[in-house]
């Protein structure tokens, strides 16, 4: 702020409780200076300390801060969550191989994400590739040549599920990442996510072990559900043209329940609710119907011989919407995942239930 402008090559330790993703990106971003979220002990504010002022080098102009783009962007205030901010703002100084892990529906794709654009990557300078591969998901060497054609540009290939990973597979994406930087034709980082950081897939990451950043389940970071909450509903009300408002029952609600599936589950259970909502107002008596239709047991299906001989059309319109997403998507499965409103396994399982080549979206 006013102190960086004022003398921009002063040595500054910023120190926040209440920090979100893009003051810590600021505070990173400013010459000579560090980011350490409380609470901390003195004994690492004072190394941290040590470290600016035996550091300090004059440089010749502020940079601004680079911010993530909305689909990066990460939501929380809770202290669990600031661990998550320092570590990434760290992370961003550096090319070195990235694993970050947790439970299903903790946001490591949005942190991988997050990461990317911490770097100064733009949005069409990351790649995901899904583990474990199928044949027609991507082709990797024209994914590398991609990068090898615009050598200026920050590269990220975010390997999803890398826990389910074959040996052959992850050898094949980090030797072409290797050819990349052999020949210095462009910045190129790879970032794993995956539940299990133990499993064999992770350690092939890099010659190194990676660098670990664990993202915290929804219970360990319950402060933040109002947050999620109202930037959850901020979307649904732009993709939708309809104002969503939580009233203050329905948000005591949310705090009483435990989502095994974590901010996932809450989405899911938010977007159902407004869905319910006629006027726009979430009451507590919604969420409480939204959740039980989550907890319903799935309907009986008829047998195969039965589904044959009935309508299709409802089926079309969702093989159409699926193809519609992906094109929009790029391929990306992710990307098109989100934008339906599913997980990226409820996706897959639609791909392969409707027969979709992946090799003709465009």
């Amino acid at each position: 702020g006013e102190i960086v402008r004022r003398r921009p090559n002063a040595p500054i330790l910023f120190t926040s409780a209440q920090s979100t993703l893009d003051t810590a990106i600021a505070a990173a971003a400013a010459p000579n200076a560090d980011y350490l979220p409380k609470p901390f002990d003195l004994d690492v504010f004072l190394d941290r300390l040590a470290r600016l002022l035996a550091a300090q080098k004059p440089k010749p102009a502020v940079l601004g801060p680079r911010r993530p783009s909305e689909s990066a962007a990460l939501t929380g205030r809770s202290p669990a969550m600031q661990e998550v901010f320092a570590r990434l703002t760290k992370l961003a100084a550096s090319d070195a191989p990235a694993l970050i892990y947790g439970a299903a529906g903790t946001g490591k794709s949005r942190a991988a994400l997050a990461l990317h654009a911490l770097r100064g990557g733009g949005e069409d300078d990351v790649f995901f590739l899904h583990f474990p591969l199928h044949p027609r998901d991507v082709e990797i060497n024209a994914v590398i040549a991609r990068a090898e054609s615009r050598p200026e540009s920050v590269w990220t290939a975010i390997l999803e599920d890398i826990d389910q990973a074959r040996a052959e597979e992850v050898s094949l994406v980090c030797g072409l990442a290797h050819r990349v930087r052999r020949r210095q034709s462009g910045r190129l980082r790879l970032i794993g996510t995956a539940i299990d950081p133990r499993a064999d897939g992770v350690r092939m990451l890099g010659d190194a072990a990676p660098i670990l950043v664990a993202m915290p389940a929804l219970a360990a970071r319950a402060e933040d559900v109002d947050e999620l909450a109202d930037r959850h509903l901020s979307a649904l009300s732009t993709q939708w043209g309809q104002r969503f408002r939580l009233e203050a029952s329905a948000r005591q609600r949310l705090k009483s329940v435990d989502f095994s599936d974590n901010i996932r589950g809450l989405f899911a259970v938010l977007t159902e609710a407004a869905f319910l909502a006629p006027t726009g107002a979430i009451g507590e008596a919604m969420i409480a119907q939204a959740l039980d239709m989550r907890r319903a047991p799935a309907p009986n299906h008829p047998p195969a011989e039965d589904m044959a001989l009935a309508p299709t059309s409802l089926e079309a319109a969702a093989r159409e919407a699926v193809i519609a997403a992906l094109r929009a998507s790029r391929g990306n499965q992710t990307r098109a995942a989100a934008a339906l409103g599913v997980n990226r396994n409820t996706l897959r399982q639609k791909i392969l239930q409707f027969g979709i080549d992946l090799n003709k979206i465009q």
